[in-house]
């Protein structure tokens, strides 16, 4: 199997993902969402390699660090987790941060920092990045972009 890369969008309430086989055209693997953290009905949502959607999974996720946890077992479960060798995480609003970077403890604090420039809650947003950003940086060390 080529190696893959995992994508992640952590949003004020979901967390979506895909996993790409690398080659000359990227081919997505999987893809999904967990959407309604923090509410009641929290969702695992997935389609296969084909675009199906697969049954969703019902869990209990109170905020985005559990949720996260929750997707990265289960990740570590499908056959294209074993191909991950990067992880790539969109930061909305971050300013001058606006190409590809390693995630460091200095760019966490510098994004924490410029968090009140963010126009839904700072709060989500901060919940929403470092909890994924986090967890991100355990799959891939020093892979994170």
């Amino acid at each position: 199997m080529l190696p893959g890369v995992l994508t992640i969008n952590g949003g004020s309430s979901s967390i979506r993902f895909a996993a790409y086989e690398v080659g000359e055209t990227p081919r997505r693997r999987l893809d999904g969402k967990i959407d309604r953290i923090g509410l009641s009905g929290t969702n695992l949502i997935v389609n296969d390699p084909a675009g199906r959607p697969q049954v969703p999974r019902r869990l209990a996720a109170a905020d985005h660090r559990t949720a996260v946890g929750f997707l990265l077992d289960w990740l570590e479960t499908q056959p294209v987790f074993a191909s991950v060798k990067a992880v790539g995480h969109r930061v909305v609003h971050g300013m001058k941060h606006s190409e590809p970077e390693r995630v460091t403890p200095k760019l966490l604090a510098e994004l924490h920092r410029i968090t009140p420039y963010d126009p839904r809650s700072p709060a989500a947003r901060d919940r929403a990045d470092r909890g994924v950003l986090a967890a991100a940086s355990k799959i891939a060390p020093g892979g994170v972009l």
